[in-house]
Order: C-alpha cells, then sequence, then structure tokens
C-alpha cells in the first residue's frame, strides 16, 4: 500500500526543474512535489521559476499561495505535477521565500533554436528546444505581422523575420502610448519575455510517445520596456506603391 501523502506541502519530496518541465505522456502518481527556483515574473496566480536553463511555469492555489514573491526572490513552490499542456508545471501549489537576489538575465534565442529538434529526444523524452526552454525568460527578434488591435491586449507576431513561425504577443500590463504608436505591422522588434507554448500529441497513439507537435507559442511581456523597436516598417508599402503608380497614370 502506498504511503500516504506527507501533512506538509513542503515535506514532500524535492524534485530538479528539469525534472518537472519535459514532456511526459503519462501522468503521474497525484502527489505533491516541491521544486525550488528564482522568479523570473508573478502575477496574482502564476508564478514562473527558473534555475540555470529549466523554467516552471507554476499556478497557485486560490487564497493559498503563501507568499506572493516578487521577481529576483528565491522560493520553494509545493504542488500537484500539471500534464494539460504536454509540458509539466505546477498548479494548486503555494510558495515560501527562501532567499532574495536578481532576476535571471534574458537569454537570446533565434527563432531556429526554438524550434529545431533536440538530438536527445528519445533518451530523455525531451522533444524539442521550443519545449526545453517553455516558461524561460528569453529575447528574441519578431516582427508585428497584423495592425494593433484598439484594445491591444495581444498582438500577432512571426517570430525571427516576416516568413517565420508565428507566434502571440500577451501584454501583461498596458504598453505605452509611444510603443503603442510605432508598433505598426512589419515593425522589427526586440522582445524580452516568458515564453510559452503548448504541445499537442499526434491523434496516432503509435507515435503520441515520439513526435508531440508545437501548438499555441506566447511571448509574455511583463512590461512595457521589454519591447524595443529594432526598425520602423518602410514608408513604400504595397498599397502606396499602388496608389502612386495610379496617380502617375
Amino acid at each position: 500500500m502506498p504511503a500516504p501523502p506527507p501533512a506538509d506541502p513542503f515535506d514532500a519530496p524535492e524534485v530538479p526543474l528539469d525534472a518537472i518541465a519535459r514532456y511526459r505522456p503519462t501522468l503521474s502518481d497525484g502527489h505533491r512535489v516541491r521544486c525550488r527556483g528564482t522568479v523570473t515574473h508573478a502575477t496574482a496566480d502564476v508564478v514562473f521559476l527558473q534555475h540555470g536553463d529549466r523554467a516552471v511555469r507554476v499556478g497557485l492555489a486560490p487564497g493559498k499561495g503563501g507568499d506572493r514573491p516578487a521577481a529576483g526572490d528565491v522560493v520553494e513552490a509545493a504542488g500537484f505535477v500539471d500534464m494539460s499542456r504536454l509540458i509539466g508545471g505546477l498548479f494548486f501549489a503555494v510558495c515560501r521565500r527562501v532567499g532574495t537576489g536578481s532576476p535571471p538575465e534574458p537569454v537570446r534565442l533565434s527563432e531556429t533554436e526554438l524550434f529545431a529538434p533536440h538530438g536527445h529526444f528519445r533518451r530523455t523524452q525531451q522533444p524539442t528546444f521550443m519545449g526545453l526552454n517553455d516558461s524561460r525568460l528569453i529575447r528574441c527578434r519578431a516582427v508585428v505581422a497584423e495592425p494593433l488591435p484598439a484594445y491591444p491586449k495581444a498582438l500577432a507576431v512571426t517570430l525571427g523575420n516576416r516568413e517565420g513561425p508565428q507566434a502571440e504577443l500577451v501584454f501583461e500590463n498596458p504598453i505605452t502610448p509611444e510603443t503603442e504608436r510605432r508598433l505598426l505591422r512589419d515593425t522589427e522588434i526586440d522582445v524580452d519575455c516568458i515564453l510559452q507554448i503548448d504541445l499537442v500529441a499526434s491523434p496516432l497513439a503509435v507515435i503520441v510517445r515520439g513526435h508531440p507537435m508545437t501548438g499555441q507559442v506566447r511571448l509574455l511581456v511583463r512590461r512595457p520596456e521589454d519591447i524595443v523597436i529594432v526598425r520602423s516598417p518602410p514608408w513604400w508599402t504595397p498599397r502606396r506603391l499602388a496608389v502612386a503608380s495610379g496617380g502617375l497614370v
């Protein structure tokens, strides 16, 4: 008969972040686990923890989240393993602060590094660089793919260049009016963000274990200054060229 879970959540066994944040086709045993990391971003209900080059998304228990950490805090989180996105995270978790410092610096990753296959997949069950970098604080180049909505909370972009993979820029806080005026279609930007992806299992059970696919990709922008305009779009758009040509004719 299995041993009962400990009464104190922080008596749960401690596991490293990379043991949680990996693709697993099977569910956990239903018991809490405990992990430790530095906070890169925190909201009222979610904390992102990072240690080295691994990170985990931690969903806090409503009204029972314990300490409300800030970026740079070192915390322990105890919660249940969440595999709903096929990449491990924690949910219904509680946190306690065990130290403080500076949050990790964002690491620049290209769209090739984000989407390239991982050579050790069959041994580690970690399918892609994208999966490995989920919930990590990164810096990447993106191009605005559509006009900014009237009340911007999210914006479609492509990673790397205009023909790159699609992603969604999600604003945690309102962007500044100056940035809003400059985020035109085809604007090239550098963005510091929390990478969030969903893996999608293949419908064929025989290859679910070997080839999950990348689903939705979100870039969570923590604050307005995390967006830097690299290059504004050219003034001569196809529409303006057509109008000018018509005028000349």
